[in-house]
């Protein structure tokens, strides 16, 4: 997830989790729905993730460099996913494992060994190519190209780099690598990427009408502003409420940042509660906790079964996020 920058890819992964987990005589339910929540998590340390770009764009006017914004993001996912596998580990259940598991009769699935083309070897160290740049210039934005903007010499956006990279390897994979757009659609990660893109589309479309009028923006900030202003934690429902209605992050980044950053929210504290954006499990719309639900053959996993797992990774990776920006050197 953090080279690819969408969570989709843990789809590929779910069905291996939850057959090695039949096999060892786990509730696939356990595995499957922290595989999901840390594939969310994973999302926005990802410099290639949309909701990242935009984000970085808008604190780039605050001095916060994607640098910064890793050395706190990168560190709270990873001991947020190792606390949420503990707790997994540990949840109990009215039956143990081996009582459930001895009631669900697994069958072992036969699958053949796969074999990948030269062509699709090399369309992957492209695509691989291309994130390493994303990342170089991400991290080193003194490197990063630059161009002629009104007679002075300025380096191109990181949310542009972002699209004009992941767009160019895409271009030569379809050109030269013989890549087939139509099998790629046709693939469960590829119609579910897809379906993804509409559902960010229309809340994103339908958040941009509302708050990007200036009369809704100027009612809006003199309805919360003062709240805010005084009480700052206040944004993070906010930005929970906003993720579950329009079930996007960088649509929800797109919409409340903007607005939270001209109340004189303080960058730092968004970066530390980023992880608020996650708020989207309520509403079963995202394509891995979807996945999850429909391959795990035992029935533990439900569209409505990751809430209380979820709750409990946005809570510890806030308190997590809060204690880094006091420890890290930012």
């Amino acid at each position: 997830v953090f080279g690819v920058g969408t969570s989709n890819i843990a789809l590929s992964l779910e069905p291996i989790i939850a057959d090695t987990a039949v096999k060892a005589g786990i509730r696939p339910e356990r595995p499957l729905k922290a595989t999901a929540l840390t594939a969310n998590t994973a999302l926005l340390c990802s410099p290639a993730a949309a909701a990242v770009a935009y984000m970085l764009s808008l604190f780039a006017n605050h001095a916060i460099t994607m640098r910064k914004y890793l050395l706190i993001v990168l560190p709270t996912a990873i001991l947020t996913t190792l606390l949420l596998s503990t707790f997994m580990t540990l949840k109990k259940f009215k039956t143990s494992d081996k009582e459930f598991m001895q009631q669900y009769q697994a069958k072992d699935a036969e699958q053949g060994e796969q074999h990948f083309s030269v062509t699709t070897k090399l369309a992957t160290l492209v695509f691989i190519l291309g994130i390493a740049l994303v990342l170089l210039f991400g991290i080193f934005p003194e490197i990063a190209p630059r161009m002629l903007l009104h007679g002075k010499m300025t380096a191109v956006p990181n949310d542009l780099m972002v699209m004009l990279l992941l767009f160019a390897t895409a271009g030569i994979n379809m050109a030269f690598c013989k890549i087939n757009p139509g099998k790629v659609f046709a693939t469960k990660i590829g119609s579910s990427a897809f379906g993804g893109l509409l559902a960010v589309l229309g809340p994103g479309w339908l958040g941009s009408t509302l708050f990007d009028n200036p009369h809704n923006l100027m009612l809006l900030k003199q309805l919360v502003g003062s709240i805010v202003t005084h009480n700052t934690w206040i944004v993070v429902p906010l930005i929970m409420l906003a993720s579950m209605l329009i079930m996007s992050q960088s649509a929800t980044v797109a919409v409340i940042f903007p607005i939270a950053l001209s109340l004189g929210i303080a960058p730092l504290f968004l970066l530390a509660t980023v992880q608020a954006l996650n708020f989207v499990f309520v509403i079963p719309a995202q394509p891995p906790m979807l996945f999850a639900a429909d391959i795990d053959e035992t029935g533990g996993t439900t569209k409505y079964g990751f809430i209380v797992p979820g709750i409990f990774t946005l809570l510890v990776s806030m308190v997590i996020g809060l204690i880094m920006i006091h420890v890290m050197p930012v």
